[in-house]
């Protein structure tokens, strides 16, 4: 086996790609430096998305350990798929593993390659040529609804392992979430401001659990059940939000969004009866 490579998107399909087998004699694989090898991937990636006229994509650390999770568990695990042996797709293992990244959509490329003596440059120009010869991977790299990207790698045996993680990524959660309050104490959330946009285009809502709560919306006007949150700046990249816990017991889900167009979020708490 020379190389695989396989593509997923949060609302595409998954595809493999079988690249040719290995002919001859093979050099031992050398040292191999991940770290720049990581750095060139990012680079080909968005050499390939500027010829398309998209954006370039951010490098994302949080993304980085995510993929390099991914790559170190097909390897130690012995399989090649988007669905790791615990049956979580890519977009839950971006929930359960890093929760405090709000996206807008995400997607996935890997790929495995026998090793054969390469520098770092042209073991790079291999994968991304596997990449850019498969649709599906071609589409993510170059999907301008992509904001952010993650590269792990990980060198098992001989052969190199490896995953792109892509996001668009509106915000990172750098408070911690609770899990309970007690009704009347306010929360307050801390993030750090990740997205391809103008801050003043960032929005807000919050999903009370009293369908009848009435929020305020200004000049005496309430939403009833949900409604916005108003960002408070404290810098050009960080913002805090400040949540009442006066409408109704249960579960509070805060959205982010641009626009008035808001996206999922795995971030909620329960709000609770003060204890007396």
């Amino acid at each position: 086996m020379k190389g695989l490579a396989s593509s997923w998107c949060r609302y595409g399909s998954v595809l493999a790609l079988l690249s040719g087998l290995l002919a001859g004699c093979r050099a031992a694989p050398g040292p191999l430096d991940l770290p720049k090898l990581q750095q060139e991937i990012h680079r080909l990636s968005n050499q390939m998305r500027a010829e398309t006229g998209a954006a370039a994509l951010v490098p994302l650390a949080e993304l980085d350990q995510l993929s390099l999770r991914h790559s170190q568990n097909m390897a130690e695990q012995n399989f090649f798929e988007h669905d790791d042996p615990q049956g979580n797709s890519p977009a839950q293992r971006l929930q359960k593993y890093l929760p405090a990244l709000i996206s807008a959509n995400s997607g996935e490329n890997i790929a495995l390659r026998s090793l054969a003596g390469e520098s770092e440059t042209d073991l790079a120009k291999t994968l991304i040529q596997m990449w850019r010869d498969s649709p599906g991977h071609y589409r993510n790299i170059i999907n301008p609804e992509y904001w952010h990207l993650g590269v792990g790698l990980i060198k098992h045996e001989d052969k190199i392992y490896a995953t792109q993680t892509f996001a668009a990524g509106l915000a990172l959660l750098e408070s911690e979430l609770p899990g309970r309050v007690a009704s009347g104490q306010p929360v307050t959330l801390r993030f750090r401001f990740v997205a391809a946009f103008a801050k003043s285009e960032l929005n807000a809502f919050l999903h009370a659990p009293d369908p009848n709560a009435r929020i305020p919306a200004g000049n005496g006007s309430h939403f009833i059940g949900k409604g916005p949150l108003t960002p408070n700046w404290t810098d050009d990249q960080h913002f805090e939000l400040r949540i009442a816990t006066d409408y109704g017991l249960g579960t509070y889900r805060l959205a982010l969004g641009r626009k008035g167009a808001y996206y999922d979020s795995p971030l909620s708490f329960e709000v609770v009866s003060p204890t007396i």
